[in-house]
This record gives C-alpha cells, sequence and structure tokens, in this order.
C-alpha cells in the first residue's frame, strides 16, 4: 500500500513539486541518520549487523544514480 501511494503520487504545480522534493530529502537524512546512529553503535558493540551499511551503501548509490538521471534527462 505504501509503495503504490509514493509510486502513484504526481505533483500538480511547482508548489507540490517542491514540497515532494523537500520531504524526500528530509526522508534521505533521517533514514541516513538512523543507519549511522546504528552503525555506530553496533560498532561500538563489536557486533556490526552488515545490513546496516548495505542499506546505507544502497541509499547512497540510488541518490546518485538519481541525480545523475535527473541532470542528464533535463
Amino acid at each position: 500500500a505504501f509503495s503504490a501511494f509514493v509510486w502513484r503520487e504526481r505533483p500538480q504545480d511547482e508548489r507540490e513539486h517542491l514540497h515532494r522534493s523537500f520531504a524526500g530529502r528530509l526522508g534521505f537524512l533521517a533514514g541516513t541518520g538512523v543507519l549511522v546512529v546504528g552503525i555506530v553503535v553496533q560498532e561500538f558493540a563489536h557486533k556490526l549487523d552488515p545490513w546496516l551499511p548495505i542499506a546505507l551503501g544502497a541509499m547512497i548509490i540510488a541518490k546518485i544514480i538519481g541525480f545523475i538521471y535527473s541532470r542528464t534527462r533535463c
């Protein structure tokens, strides 16, 4: 249900597009912040779950790919 809501969301004007971009940026920053805190805490406990750095790396790579795609498309 969440994927369908996010995937089908279409901004109607520039203001809605700006709000969607801002929400996406905040979501990315919150996700990376939580993952970094999780990595630091688990690293101090010497029990790092490999999924945390993998998820962080995937988020960063997706952000880079999205940036490159948007630059070449416009």
